[in-house]
């Protein structure tokens, strides 16, 4: 079975290509013809297998809710994203034998938080792990100057200064940036927060505008420290003065 035959081939080298029926995958294998010869020529299919890919924190607690991308030279990228167990998958329809780029990264901050392994699948169906980066998130209170809360719709934002804690382990690369507004308690969350990156939140007035511009009060210099970490920093913006000046003659 599988046998074919092709005759009155001209003598010389050919290239043979065939397609997998199953898996779409296409092989091919190269050879010469000798005149009055016949030529016997082995084509092997690849083969297919499926890859499911758990993502977890770096300690190793599953997330759910990453993006998953499995992809390879010549192959459609398949994406998932991963479930309350840190799965994602079983990616499908995957050829045996081929390199594949394997990438999970956090959804809110994906050029930030990813990971990439390189798999190379020998058997039908296999697994991997991918670890994230460190993150934690922010939340606080935007404050009035005597300390109440400054209810809803305040402008506030959360800078990376571009520097990191002094003598940390930084695993991650890359700025990031959130803006929100606050809701009717005057609260705020932002995240994920790479760990051990520096960042200041930044309240704006919600009412006056001096030469085009809002004035604004930013805290210290912030960071998330542990994975996991809910950091609460609240903030106020800032007390205003009002001048008063007569002129006389």
């Amino acid at each position: 079975g599988g046998q074919f035959t092709f005759g009155e081939v001209p003598v010389g080298p050919f290239t043979l290509p065939s397609t997998d029926p199953v898996s779409g995958f296409p092989v091919s294998a190269q050879a010469t013809v000798v005149a009055d010869q016949t030529q016997v020529v082995p084509l092997q299919y690849i083969g297919k297998g499926a890859l499911s890919v758990t993502v977890t924190r770096a300690g190793g607690d599953p997330l759910s809710g990453m993006t998953v991308q499995v992809s390879a030279a010549g192959l459609n990228t398949q994406t998932r994203a991963s479930g309350a167990d840190g799965v994602a998958g079983p990616f499908t329809d995957l050829p045996l034998g081929t390199a594949l780029t394997v990438t999970a990264s956090h959804p809110g901050l994906p050029t930030v938080l990813a990971r990439s392994t390189t798999v190379t699948l020998s058997a039908a169906s296999a697994t991997t792990t991918l670890a994230l980066p460190a993150f934690g998130s922010v939340s606080g209170v935007v404050r009035r100057p005597n300390g109440q809360s400054a209810g809803a719709n305040v402008d506030v934002n959360l800078t990376n200064t571009g520097q990191s804690v002094p003598g940390a382990v930084v695993e991650t690369t890359g700025s990031f940036f959130y803006s929100t507004r606050t809701n009717a308690n005057g609260e705020f969350t932002f995240g994920p927060v790479p760990l051990n990156r520096l960042f200041r939140i930044r309240a704006y007035h919600p009412l006056t505008v001096i030469q085009f511009t809002r004035p604004y009060l930013d805290t210290a210099d912030l960071a998330v420290t542990t994975d996991g970490q809910a950091l609460t920093a609240d903030t106020r913006y800032p007390a205003l003065a009002r001048l008063a000046i007569t002129v006389q003659n």
